[in-house]
This record gives C-alpha cells, sequence and structure tokens, in this order.
C-alpha cells in the first residue's frame, strides 16, 4: 500500500505520536547508515508484542506480513493520509493577514468565518516535544479588520472544518444532529423495536440504527454502559393474581432493571 508523495520528518513525528497514543508502539528507524543522519526513514509498527506494519517513509509504503492485519493496516494508512493532507493544507495557505495573529495561517474563508491553524510544540505524555498543528475558527470583525468569538479544536481537524462548514453557512445546521440528538434517537428507536411493526417499518429502524453506529460505533456503551439493553421475558411477565402489586408478581431480574 502507498501514496504518491514521500512522508516529510514533521509527518512521521506527528504519525509516531499518533500511534504511540493509540496503543501502538512505533520505533523511528534510520535505514540510510549515514553518519549523523537521524532522520526517520522507517516506522516499525508493533501491538502486543507482534509486528503489525512497516511503514517506509522514503518512498510512503506500508509493508506487512500477515493478511489478518489488512483493515488495521488500512486504518494506519488513513491516518497517514490524513496527516500529510493537514500538513500539505497548511505549507499551501497564505499567513492570515489579521494583527497579532501572524503565526496562523488562513486555510479558508466563506461569508466572513474564517478556518485558520498555527503551528505549536508541547510535550507528550513521555515528556517528550512533539510538533502539532492546532486548528481555529473565527467570524471577521468589520469594524477593524480583525477577529472575534474564536472556537479552538487544538488538532482537531475534523471538528475545526465541521464547524467551519456550519458557521459560515457551507451547511445547514438544522439538517444535522448532535451526538446527543443522535444517541436520544438511537436510544428511542429500540424502544420502538417489536411494538406490531411491518417488516417494512422494521427494516427501516435497523437502517437508522445502523447509520447511527456507524457515526458513533460505541454508541450502546454510551448510553446502556454495561447494563444490556432491557428486553422483557414473558415469563417474567405473567400475572398469576391481577389484584397483586408489582413487586409480588415480577421477578427479580425485571425488578432490577426497573430500579436503575
Amino acid at each position: 500500500m502507498k501514496n504518491s508523495e514521500a512522508i516529510s520528518q514533521s509527518v512521521s513525528a506527528r504519525i509516531i505520536n499518533e500511534l504511540k497514543a493509540g496503543g501502538y508502539s512505533a520505533i523511528a528507524v534510520n535505514t540510510s547508515g549515514r553518519e549523523n543522519n537521524w532522520d526517520t526513514e522507517k516506522i516499525c509498527v508493533i501491538r502486543d508484542g507482534k509486528d503489525v506494519c512497516d511503514i517506509n517513509c522514503s518512498t510512503n509504503t506500508i509493508s506487512y506480513s500477515n493478511r489478518h492485519d489488512r483493515s488495521e493496516v488500512e486504518r494506519i494508512l488513513a491516518l497517514i493520509v490524513n496527516l500529510q493532507e493537514q500538513e500539505g493544507n497548511y505549507i499551501n495557505a497564505p499567513a492570515l493577514k489579521v494583527n497579532k495573529l501572524e503565526n496562523y495561517r488562513l486555510l479558508s474563508e466563506y461569508n466572513n468565518v474564517i478556518l485558520a491553524a498555527c503551528r505549536a510544540s508541547g510535550l507528550n505524555p513521555a515528556m517528550q516535544k512533539v510538533d502539532s498543528i492546532q486548528y481555529v475558527t473565527w467570524a471577521r470583525d468589520s469594524f477593524d479588520d480583525g477577529v472575534q468569538t474564536g472556537h479552538y479544536f487544538s488538532e482537531n481537524y475534523a471538528a475545526a472544518k465541521e464547524d467551519f462548514a456550519k458557521r459560515s453557512g457551507l451547511i445547514n445546521e438544522d439538517k444535522l444532529f448532535s451526538e446527543t440528538e443522535l444517541i436520544a434517537l438511537y436510544d428511542g428507536l429500540v424502544k420502538l423495536e417489536g411494538i406490531d411493526n411491518t417488516n417494512e417499518a422494521e427494516k427501516i429502524l435497523n437502517s437508522v440504527k445502523r447509520k447511527i453506529s456507524n457515526v458513533i460505533p460505541d454508541i450502546e456503551n454510551k448510553i446502556y454502559g454495561r447494563n444490556p439493553v432491557f428486553k422483557e421475558n414473558e415469563r417474567y411477565c405473567e400475572i398469576d393474581d391481577k389484584n397483586a402489586e408489582p413487586e409480588e408478581w415480577m421477578g427479580e431480574e425485571v425488578q432490577e432493571n426497573f430500579a436503575q
């Protein structure tokens, strides 16, 4: 697997940092043997003591030996492509011509809303220096050619782009659902399951649930935590005495779920 351009040193450093944050062991290797050359030419990626893949920064090639690792390698490739896109956009962007913001570059502007970025240095959990690209959106201030109301996203490129699209009007925010709204919608769909729905209605419910799960993969854990989705069991819902209080006829399992 490969992409056309070589991986720059700044991107390779960010790849290593991101992989380590994701639970991998990422080892920078210099393969040229040239004296005093500390460039990263290869990144060895390991998880749980097992070799996952090697990233060749010179040829932008990923090699792996176990075909079962392909999906994992494709996720790593997607990470590399994303970081290279960010680096390319930043390098090619003009300076943001606003007072006291000389370090920022203008990535995009529409309808008086700005998407900008700057380079920043910090320390990772291992107390090693790490460079990053930080993102922000601003509204143009028409009075003094400045900016106002900054929304800061640290390294979250996807969130910054989404915020820019919403603030600038490129997309209609009323047509989008927030994560909180999607979670509430999913929970409501679960409660509709099995309520005398037609086969076609059930298909639609399952299709919508699947789409929401693709957006929020761990949605059931967010809603229910360690508790499974409650489903009534008929043997606990048989009423022998219609005048009995619920505590007398409900089984323990149902009482426990109702009490939570």
